[in-house]
């Protein structure tokens, strides 16, 4: 009794929190952003480890982005 309720269940989540089965657009942007951030991470880390005055830079913006 308790194996056909699950999928039922989780049919009903999906259009409250937006899964990819309802919404196309969420999971493609979603894709992307984490395309960039591994593509971004490695290359933003390799420029903060050749250039110590943005790292400087970068720790100053982004401790005033946290501190708001």
């Amino acid at each position: 009794m308790s194996d056909p309720q699950v999928p039922e269940f989780r049919q009903q989540q999906t259009p409250t929190s937006g899964g990819p089965s309802t919404d196309p657009e969420r999971p493609k942007w979603m894709m992307t952003l984490a395309i960039l951030l591994l593509v971004a991470l490695p290359v933003v880390g390799q420029i903060l480890v050749q250039n110590p005055d943005l790292k400087t830079a970068f720790y100053r913006f982004s401790w005033t982005m946290y501190s708001r």
